[in-house]
This record gives C-alpha cells, sequence and structure tokens, in this order.
C-alpha cells in the first residue's frame, strides 16, 4: 500500500458480512495520511498486536482512538489511531464497483445497519447464546 498507494484484496472473514461476503468481494484500501482523522461509519484496515490485519467499521470517534466493531458482530473494540494503515474506498460485489463516497445505497446502508446496532447486538448476543447451548445438549447425549 504505502509502495503503489492502493491495496486490492480479496475479503477474508465474516465480520464485515453482509456487507463483505468472505472470499467473494474484494476491497479497495487508501493508506491514511499521518494526522488524518477517519469519521463514523468509515471502515478502516488496522492492524492489531497480534499482527493480524482487521477491516471493521467506524461507531464512534474519540480522542486518539476509535470504537470499532465489525457489522456482524456485537461488541466494540478500541482501536488507537497509530493501528490505523488504511480506508475502504470502494468494493467489487461481483462485477460491480460500490464507492463508499458516492453510492446512495451504500450510505442508506450504513445509516440503516449502524442504526439497528442495539438491535443487532440484541439478536446476535442471543443467537450465540442458543448456539451454545444447543450443543451442551447434544453432546450430553
Amino acid at each position: 500500500m504505502q509502495k503503489n498507494g492502493i491495496y486490492v484484496s480479496a475479503t477474508h472473514g465474516v465480520s464485515m458480512y453482509p456487507m463483505l461476503r468472505n472470499q467473494r468481494d474484494h476491497v479497495v484500501i487508501r493508506p491514511v495520511s499521518p494526522g488524518d482523522r477517519l469519521r463514523v461509519y468509515d471502515v478502516p484496515l488496522f492492524r492489531r498486536p497480534n499482527g493480524q490485519y482487521v477491516l471493521h467499521r467506524v461507531l464512534r470517534v474519540c480522542d486518539g482512538y476509535y470504537q470499532i466493531c465489525g457489522d456482524h458482530q456485537y461488541q466494540m473494540e478500541r482501536v488507537p489511531d497509530d493501528w490505523i494503515l488504511g480506508r475502504l474506498e470502494s468494493f467489487w460485489r461481483g462485477n460491480r464497483q460500490i464507492d463508499c463516497e458516492k453510492s446512495r445505497g451504500y450510505r442508506l446502508y450504513v445509516r440503516l445497519w449502524c442504526g439497528l446496532f442495539p438491535l443487532r447486538a440484541l439478536w446476535l448476543r442471543s443467537w450465540y447464546f442458543a448456539k451454545r447451548a444447543v450443543k451442551k445438549l447434544v453432546g450430553k447425549r
């Protein structure tokens, strides 16, 4: 990304589902200049101290860090400014490129999806709880 000024890659994982589908969609990331601040709803690429690269959405901008969460997750993560490497500029869904700044459909999706965060969090917690309960019941047989 530093060399070419852009990073393009297929997605891996389900934390940004339904927006990004595992190994089916491609992302275009531009580097963030030192001192630049992200905005709410931006999707930064950041690197955790364990070396893992992650794309999640900014839900809250704070002084020196961001509250970030994947679209398919319910726990927010505190991400310091110095972990941020780049920002999602666009993504390819099949043969269609979706621009994160210009696409009305994308902006509508983001506002609705983030507005429903409390309900999504409740649903996901309930889903994971039920899934664990079923595994325990099946395992006892």
